[in-house]
């Protein structure tokens, strides 16, 4: 959530950097417009637009909020799905090998290739806890075996031995 917090600052001054931009793209359309026109056309304009000047400023102070509300859902979603990533991921690194990851449908298509290659990923990582689970069970096996042996065989010397490791 704090990573989430202080991405916020960016995505505001991102919003408000394109709201700039649409701005002075629209200021530069405007003044190329009046700088073709002749000066009664350009008087004529200005008496035309002057009872919609309130609307155009109205709309030029609300452009950031309706941009940031339009694109908010676009620019959190890749967060948000990168996190249920994150949290499916440890899952199978730390409780659950054979867990699969599965994300909402409207995930990125990057996304769902990183997770289908974290599935292959744990696939193979559960292949091979099972190999070296497999291969204790038969050292296990084989020591107690050969425990076994060596129990018999002490049991049948007639004087006790001393068995060092070296």
């Amino acid at each position: 959530m704090a990573e989430s917090a202080r991405r916020r600052p960016w995505l505001l001054l991102g919003v408000l950097g394109l709201s700039l931009l649409v701005l002075v793209w629209a200021g530069a359309l405007a003044a190329a417009t009046g700088l073709a026109l002749e000066p009664a056309e350009r008087s004529r304009l200005r008496a035309q637009l002057g009872p919609v000047a309130g609307v155009v400023m109205l709309f030029v102070l609300l452009l950031p909020g309706l941009l940031w509300a339009v694109l908010r859902p676009f620019v959190q979603a890749w967060p948000r799905a990168a996190a249920r990533l994150c949290e499916e991921l440890t899952i199978i690194g730390t409780a659950h090998a054979g867990h699969r990851v599965t994300l909402p449908p409207g995930s990125a298509p990057e996304l769902r290739d990183l997770a289908a290659a974290a599935d292959a990923l744990a696939l193979r990582h559960a292949a091979l806890r099972h190999e070296v689970d497999t291969r204790v069970a038969e050292a296990r096996a084989q020591l107690a075996d050969e425990t076994q042996r060596l129990a018999a065989l002490m049991s049948a010397l007639p004087q006790g031995v001393v068995v060092c490791n070296a």
